[in-house]
């Protein structure tokens, strides 16, 4: 019932995660009689204390009262209940989201020195069969997935077939790279794999949000496969991001 946040880092080139969970939520109110407001609040529910503070507003020192909330999915409502206060003017910062507020009060640069953190960052491609000019997740498999990493891996992971087998033979290809699985699951099973054991901290892609990621998902679950590649080992998740998907990794940021 409290929001913890967690800060994924390297230190000495060591993965490391810290909890922070004594950090609360919280925005300020601007009052017309201080005095009222506080008053007033201490008939809502869910704010856990306040403050008084003088803050400084276009180079005029206002009067204010911060309210402490327990979590983040509290301050929508806690907000419009002490916006609509009479001895309230107007309430302010509380559209700032939990994590980033962290961020700007901490002092903390995300990705600060990243440099010398000796990241380890990998980028993948898919090829998917497209017989019919246009390729869809619930009926036409992924049958290539490229990846390379800046530790110096790259491969290309891809399985026989009866009409492929003679054509790939003649090729002679570099078998340190080309490596040849039994069937798409196969492919989708090692992809994971690599990007688990290669303790990848940073994925890239090209249109990776939109298409390759969420093909590869859809394609996973026909073969009731995870795509656990987040540090925990939480599965991909993909979210609206006005027009276009976004795909996120927990500790392993996807560009």
């Amino acid at each position: 019932e409290r929001a913890v946040i967690r800060l994924f880092y390297k230190d000495k080139g060591i993965r490391t995660v810290k909890e922070i969970d004594d950090f609360e939520p919280y925005f300020y109110a601007v009052p017309d009689d201080i005095d009222e407001l506080e008053n007033e609040i201490k008939n809502l529910n869910k704010i856990l204390g306040t403050e008084r503070l003088e803050m400084t507003d276009l180079n005029k020192k206002v009067a204010v009262l911060k309210l402490i909330l327990n979590h983040p999915k509290d301050v929508p409502e806690v907000r419009e209940q002490v916006a609509n206060l009479e001895s309230c003017i107007e309430v302010r910062e509380a559209d700032i989201p939990f994590t980033r507020r962290y961020v700007i009060d901490s002092g903390l640069v995300p990705m600060e020195d990243a440099e010398d953190a000796n990241l380890n960052v990998c980028s993948f491609d898919i090829e998917t069969y497209n017989p019919h000019g246009d390729c869809r997740s619930e009926r036409d498999p992924v049958i290539m997935i490229s990846y390379a990493d800046s530790m110096g891996i790259e491969k290309v992971l891809t399985y026989k077939t009866e009409t492929n087998k003679n054509l790939i033979e003649n090729l002679n290809l570099d078998s340190e790279i080309f490596e040849f699985l039994n069937n798409e699951k196969e492919i989708i099973e090692k992809f994971i794999a690599l990007i688990k054991e290669r303790k990848i901290d940073v994925i890239t892609s090209y249109n990776g949000d939109n298409f390759d990621f969420p093909y590869i998902k859809d394609r996973a679950e026909k073969y009731c496969i995870k795509v656990d590649i987040g540090i925990d080992g939480s599965e991909v998740r993909s979210e609206r991001r006005g027009m276009n998907m976004g795909v996120k990794v927990k500790g392993r940021p996807h560009v």
